[in-house]
């Protein structure tokens, strides 16, 4: 947006994640240390299940628990053997999700099917009014981080994201591919001899002062405040939707929300890369729920600008989402018991809709925990014909043009407006 475009009780968290917390050295390569045969999944779970029947546990057949869900399999399996099975199958599933063929997205399966699947709508200020009042506090706990979009028809995905797939001609963009540009993008401003007084010292200061000059950059505006969202929702005053949406930093777990440590633990000022680029493989940045939807990554810089002050501003850090097995079958399982609909998303069909991983949950409920463990997502559509009475309304508690871009480049983006030039 800043550019013009209680925790619960204590408790062993492994069984809400995709990971069982090993380090970087390969599960297969650990277990395989230890003299276990391991030639297939298939053989493994067949060992496991013998070996709880010896301990008289009732377990369904292999082909069944397969079908089924891994996940009910290692609630039943976990106390009765040995083996780390849980790692093991996340490895599967990770090699499984990078080997799958993306079957084409349907029609009809789009980005605002997504994330409106459990929205509220609203049609005029006085159920947008409505709604805002009754939301923050009952969701509070997940410290939410918030982002308007003009269109409800638009994807989430970050500006560097959409060049890179208009450049390559893919569907999507890696890690990989992100990582690139923006070593190159760091590059160019290294070579572009601009000294610390025009930009930041820290490769990430930098990307948010090119965010906030234009240039495409894997960072997602975001707000502390439903009302300056809204704001970017609805100042267009479009014949369009719009959609404000609310990301919870932390998930629901059995006893309360899981907070995860702040993005800025991560970064070291003295540190002259991006901490992301460190994570070299899926399992690394499964461990570190980096594009899983175990969290979200968010970076409210310590020295705001004026701009980001203004707009209590920050950066959703994006990723390319991890959309394993287990994640999409919760979404899908989720989904259709909220809404009561049929939900089955392929993973092409979520992989355009949003780059940051989620689950669209209901407004008027508490969240519940999921497994895995997903952050939840809030959306609120703001039908077309509301848009001017909520930008008037908003206008009435500070938020317009020239107090939402207080600079030198609103300035002269507001005179552009008003004197074009073709």
């Amino acid at each position: 947006m800043a550019s013009n475009d209680a925790v619960g009780e204590d408790e062993d968290e492994s069984r809400y994640s995709l990971s069982s917390g090993a380090g970087p050295q390969s599960n297969y390569a650990r277990l395989l240390s230890q003299n276990l045969q391991l030639p297939s999944v298939d053989a493994m779970l067949s060992q496991a299940i013998q070996a709880g029947a010896q301990r008289s546990f009732q377990l369904p057949s292999v082909s069944d628990i397969l079908a089924k869900s891994r996940q009910n399999l290692l609630k039943q399996m976990q106390s009765a053997i040995s083996v780390d099975v849980s790692s093991v199958l996340a490895d599967s599933v990770i090699q499984s999700w990078q080997k799958e063929r993306r079957s084409d997205p349907r029609k009809q399966w789009t980005a605002r099917k997504f994330l409106t699947a459990n929205a509220v709508g609203v049609s005029n200020l006085q159920q947008f009014t409505s709604v805002l009042a009754k939301f923050s506090p009952r969701h509070s706990q997940h410290e939410l981080v918030w982002r308007g979009q003009s269109n409800a028809d638009w994807p989430v995905r970050s500006t560097l994201s959409r060049a890179i797939t208009r450049s390559n001609g893919t569907e999507r963009a890696t890690e990989d591919d992100l990582n690139t540009a923006e070593t190159e993008i760091l590059k160019s401003v290294r070579n572009w001899g601009l000294g610390s007084a025009e930009l930041a010292f820290t490769p990430l200061q930098i990307l948010a002062q090119l965010q906030h000059a234009g240039a495409p950059t894997r960072l997602l505006d975001v707000t502390r405040d439903p009302e300056i969202a809204a704001w970017f929702a609805v100042n267009d005053k479009s014949d369009h939707d719009g959609l404000l949406i609310a990301w919870g930093q932390h998930p629901r777990v059995r006893h309360g929300v899981h907070k995860y440590e702040p993005t800025s633990e991560f970064l070291d000022p003295a540190d002259n890369k991006l901490f992301w680029h460190d994570f070299l493989s899926e399992e690394k940045r499964r461990d570190r729920s980096w594009g899983t939807g175990e969290r979200v990554h968010v970076w409210f810089p310590s020295a705001p600008n004026m701009r980001m002050r203004v707009q209590r501003g920050g950066f959703l850090i994006e990723s390319e989402p991890m959309f394993l097995d287990p994640i999409r079958e919760t979404i899908n399982n989720e989904l259709t018991k909220s809404t009561g609909k049929d939900h089955d998303w392929r993973l092409s069909e979520l992989e355009q809709a949003t780059t940051v991983i989620g689950l669209p949950s209901p407004i008027n409920q508490k969240t519940k925990p999921t497994n895995p463990a997903l952050v939840p997502i809030f959306t609120i559509l703001i039908k077309a014909e509301a848009k001017a009475d909520i930008c008037e309304h908003l206008r009435t508690h500070g938020l317009e043009t020239r107090t939402m871009y207080p600079d030198l480049p609103g300035l002269v983006d507001e005179v552009r407006r008003n004197y074009p030039t073709s």
